[in-house]
């Protein structure tokens, strides 16, 4: 609806102006929350073409809240790396985990963009291990990702929330 046809509408309605713009304003702010489910109730998923051929680098991991409401950054290992690059075609990502490399099919199936994992398999330091199978397994199983211009977010199923810069534009 255009402006004009919405200040005609507005201006010819019976309802006290108070009560429209209350309305009105009510039925905005109920799907302006960021980043949960949309109220259509589908995540606020990124589709491959706003994806395609960029290169992300995680550069903070917040762990879910805790009981106290306390929300704890990760901690990754200084020289560690894990990233994410989506092909140019929008068909295929891969990336580093930190200790290995991974790489599979980009898919739109029930509102997830990433499809199975496949990894190298190189054994490291438990911790860094023990997070590699947390950082894959939240790439293929997550509630919602949201790009910003130069960030991507990942919010995990369990609340966790992985947010990656941008290391190459497309």
């Amino acid at each position: 609806m255009r402006l004009d046809h919405f200040y005609a509408a507005f201006k010819s309605s019976r309802l006290p102006s108070r009560a429209l713009l209350a309305s009105l304003s009510l039925s905005l702010f109920a799907c302006a929350t960021l980043p949960t489910p949309t109220c259509d109730g589908n995540p606020l998923n990124v589709r491959a073409n706003d994806v395609a051929g960029t290169q992300w680098v995680l550069i903070r991991w917040h762990q879910a809240r805790s009981e106290s409401g306390l929300i704890k950054e990760r901690n990754i290992s200084r020289g560690q790396t894990l990233s994410l690059q989506f092909s140019k075609d929008g068909q295929s990502v891969s990336g580093h985990a930190g200790c290995n490399s991974f790489s599979g099919p980009m898919q739109n199936i029930s509102g997830q963009l990433i499809g199975s994992l496949a990894s190298t398999r190189k054994a490291c330091d438990p911790h860094v291990m023990d997070l590699e199978i947390r950082y894959l397994s939240y790439l293929k199983d997550y509630r919602s990702v949201i790009r910003d211009q130069d960030r991507l977010i990942i919010v995990a199923r369990d609340g966790e929330v992985l947010s990656f810069g941008l290391q190459q534009r497309p």
